[in-house]
């Protein structure tokens, strides 16, 4: 469930545990493979922001993503990336 690790991730941030790439990759696989590209996008957005560069698994992931939701041109935005 989405929800419940878009929770973790919020409590996460509010210990000790900071949120890792890995951890975000994760939450952004989530999303893609329940088809909420907005939500994958602004989990990467979030990554970057907490000063976590993307890594080839999360551009592969995002990909992927817009590819199988019929986004081609947002797919080849992130790929020129």
């Amino acid at each position: 469930n989405m929800e419940v690790a878009t929770d973790l991730l919020e409590q996460m941030r509010r210990t000790s545990c900071p949120p890792s790439r890995v951890t975000y990759n994760t939450l952004l696989a989530g999303w893609v493979r329940a088809g909420n590209m907005r939500k994958a996008s602004g989990t990467v957005e979030e990554m970057t922001a907490a000063g976590i560069e993307p890594d080839l698994y999360t551009y592969n992931t995002l990909i992927a993503g817009f590819a199988r939701n019929e986004q081609m041109e947002t797919a080849l935005q992130v790929l020129a990336h």
